[in-house]
């Protein structure tokens, strides 16, 4: 740890990023060669000799010499990249750890060096051999994972390798058992940067091999630091896109109510993953969805909506409700009549009036569907809740589709009306305003146009017209 700050080179690397940052916005400039290494006005074979040295001091004097001659811009020895490769591999963590850094910021801030590794056909040993070793040596926390997503940003490398089995079951299987080790978090948190960063890397079987990390890892979750639970808890919204034998297997441990219990009133990032999860999870099918309702959600989103204080996380209870909503058993409507007399479903209408459009429109998405779904089980609530004004505000959202659901939603109940006159509907659609909501939605028509939203609304408009005593 001494070299780390000595060495500097996380600041180095940041100094480096921004240099080649500069370089990409603006193509017009070329940046500066590298000056040759043989230039350099120094005793470079006496430092190329240190660096081979066999005690400790001495390499890690030549590193730093290194990483200053480097910062200079002078290019680094190809021929001598083996050697600090051979560090990486060293038991001695100080040296293994100052060498990754070294080569990490190397390959950040001199890119062609990286493609030393594309000189090796990947049919050979000898670059299967270094990855073999590298894999079964001590994963030094972020310092490895670091490393090898330096030398994982050259494509033909990372598809080579990234599709073969054998390589992703060595992989995984160094993973060990102890969550307290910096070895293990080391290994995870590289799964979570590769998975982050070259998504397009991340097939089938490596999810599978996640998903049996996670299914073994998420029933001792409590016992974990918060990073890890970031990190398991991250890599667990990859999966959720699995076929249902893949999550139910899932849903047999502990997994589900674990993740929830993660969630809290001020962790941003976890609580925004599990909802990404719970969100991914609802839609996937109505068998998920049936797991999903055992879980008293509706409960859970009453604790935590109303004082969730970022509108990202909101707009994922509302999108995961209506989603449970669609699913919910027609014969029943259990999850839905549940919803419509619970506080969340309460706390959904008191914020309305002060959210936001996005915010507003996922709420009137929400209600237009157990409208719809319900018909006849919604009236009551309709009623009692006074909703109809709501369904006005919905009229004035900015958004063509919300209009169009409002008013096939309402036109749902007058065709009811005009068939059984019932009291209830005729209740409910006694009301001015939305009188003059409808009218305001034709006027946006033009009338020469007629098409099956305009034909709708304008059915709507007649028994609006016919109950509210207007003269068409």
């Amino acid at each position: 740890m001494q070299f780390k700050s000595q060495l500097n080179l996380t600041e180095d690397r940041k100094i480096n990023n921004l240099k080649l940052q500069h370089y990409e916005d603006n193509p017009d400039l070329v940046m500066p060669p590298l000056v040759p290494f043989e230039s350099y006005h120094g005793d470079a074979k006496a430092l190329l000799a240190q660096l081979q040295s066999f005690q400790e001091n001495d390499i890690l004097s030549a590193y730093k010499q290194f990483q200053e001659i480097c910062s200079k811009n002078y290019d680094f020895p190809i021929e001598f990249l083996h050697v600090c490769l051979d560090h990486t591999l060293s038991t001695n963590p100080t040296i293994a750890r100052t060498s990754q850094y070294f080569l990490t910021n190397l390959f950040s801030s001199h890119s062609s060096k990286s493609l030393f590794f594309n000189n090796f056909d990947l049919q050979t040993d000898e670059i299967p051999a270094y990855f073999e070793g590298i894999l079964k040596s001590a994963f030094l926390g972020k310092t490895t994972s670091d490393f090898l997503i330096s030398i994982f940003q050259e494509k033909k490398l990372r598809d080579e390798l990234f599709s073969s089995q054998p390589f992703i079951d060595l992989l995984f299987s160094q993973i060990g058992t102890d969550p307290t080790t910096a070895d293990f978090f080391g290994r995870l948190y590289f799964l979570q940067a590769f998975m982050g960063k070259f998504v397009e890397n991340v097939q089938q079987y490596f999810l599978d091999c996640v998903i049996n990390i996670i299914i073994h890892f998420f029933p001792k979750l409590d016992l974990l630091d918060q990073e890890l639970v970031k990190i398991f808890i991250y890599l667990s919204s990859f999966c959720v896109n699995r076929s249902d034998s893949q999550l139910n297997i899932m849903f047999s441990t502990q997994y589900f109510p674990i993740l929830i219990s993660n969630y809290s009133n001020q962790n941003y990032p976890i609580n925004f993953y599990i909802m990404c999860i719970i969100c991914g999870l609802s839609g996937s099918s109505i068998e998920i969805a049936s797991q999903l309702y055992e879980h008293d959600l509706i409960q859970f989103f009453g604790n935590f909506f109303k004082s969730c204080p970022n509108e990202e996380i909101q707009l994922l209870f509302v999108k995961i409700t209506r989603n449970l909503v669609i699913y919910d058993n027609v014969d029943n409507f259990l999850f839905s009549n549940e919803l419509i007399s619970s506080q969340f479903f309460n706390d959904l209408l008191e914020i309305f009036s002060q959210a936001s459009t996005k915010l507003k429109l996922k709420i009137a998405k929400l209600i237009c569907t157990l409208a719809y779904r319900l018909k006849m089980n919604f009236i009551d609530c309709i009623i009692n809740l006074n909703l109809i004004p709501y369904f006005v505000d919905f009229l004035y959202i900015d958004s063509d589709s919300i209009k169009v659901f409002v008013i096939k939603c309402l036109c749902a109940y007058s065709g009811i009306y005009i068939r059984t006159k019932d009291p209830k509907i005729m209740e409910l659609l006694t009301n001015v305003d939305l009188v003059e909501a409808v009218d305001d939605y034709l006027n946006e028509f033009d009338n020469d146009f007629q098409n099956q939203q305009l034909t709708l609304a304008l059915q709507l408009r007649d028994v609006l017209y016919e109950i509210n005593d207007f003269n068409l």
